[in-house]
């Protein structure tokens, strides 16, 4: 075992929209750069089929919420991990993803293993055009994890954009979304989640500052922890995921915290 670190090699880089998009290999791990240090998606080469960042495995606890998906929306594609590990487990589902830059489609197919199936149709658009001009299909779950080299665009955050996820959905339907808890905005995208869904969760990443909202559009109190544990068991039989130990840290959006911006300080 060598206890040098492993080397970067940049496998391919492009610019798209004044952003650097990089491919870089890393030991036994693949990542998606945009031009930094910061890892925007990234996969293992020895174990294909598991989600590899704990953010993107902590946002699958919305199968719990709605476990028999048949459309789900993308908003933000990167590496394409998530639409991916979705076509493994329910191939049957139909994916739409919308991703802003032209480049990323063939990256996630030729670098990260996204399938190329008639069920996952990828649409190049900025996602709030590209969700208000489509209203005749609704979704049983909304993945939204769009992040830039600085962040989420504004617009994504904003009560409008949410307000048209919210629309999309079904009855029974949920959006997760991954937040950054060192944002100093992290409380008024709380709010803004609190005005347009029926029913607010908030699952923190151990270790890494990241959150999972889920907002639904369904009623709060008839979510039922025992039931979600049970749900959780049954896909830990054919999924690479600990759900169980993952839903230990779902929790209702406490809103005396949120009021008094509690949760725009790190979690550790």
């Amino acid at each position: 075992m060598s206890l040098w670190p492993a080397k970067e090699k940049i496998l391919y880089e492009t610019e798209s929209l004044d952003t650097t998009i990089q491919v870089v290999e890393k030991g036994s791990r693949r990542e998606l750069r945009f031009g930094n240090k910061v890892v925007q998606s990234a996969k293992s080469l020895s174990m294909h089929d598991h989600l590899l960042l704990a953010y993107t495995r902590f946002m699958m606890l919305g199968l719990l919420l709605n476990p028999q998906p048949r459309h789900v929306l993308h908003v933000g594609l990167g590496a394409g991990n998530i639409p991916r590990f979705l076509f493994e487990h329910f191939p049957l589902v139909q994916q739409d993803v919308v991703e802003l830059h032209p480049p990323m489609t063939e990256i996630a197919h030729q670098y990260f293993g996204l399938p190329r199936h008639d069920s996952i149709r990828v649409h190049t658009s900025d996602a709030l055009q590209w969700v208000a001009h489509h209203q005749d299909q609704q979704y049983d779950l909304i993945f939204l994890d769009a992040f830039e080299a600085q962040g989420m665009p504004e617009h994504l955050t904003t009560r409008t954009f949410l307000s048209l996820l919210h629309d999309r959905l079904k009855e029974g339907g949920w959006v997760v979304g991954n937040v950054w808890t060192g944002s100093r905005s992290l409380s008024r995208q709380l709010r803004f989640w609190d005005t347009v869904f029926e029913a607010i969760f908030l699952a923190p990443v151990p270790t890494m500052g990241n959150a999972i909202i889920f907002g639904g559009k369904a009623d709060e109190n008839a979510v039922d922890k025992i039931k979600l544990k049970q749900i959780a068991r049954n896909f830990q039989k054919s999924m690479p995921l600990q759900l169980v130990e993952m839903l230990r840290h779902l929790e209702h959006l406490d809103r005396t915290r949120m009021l008094s911006s509690h949760y725009d300080e790190p979690h550790h």
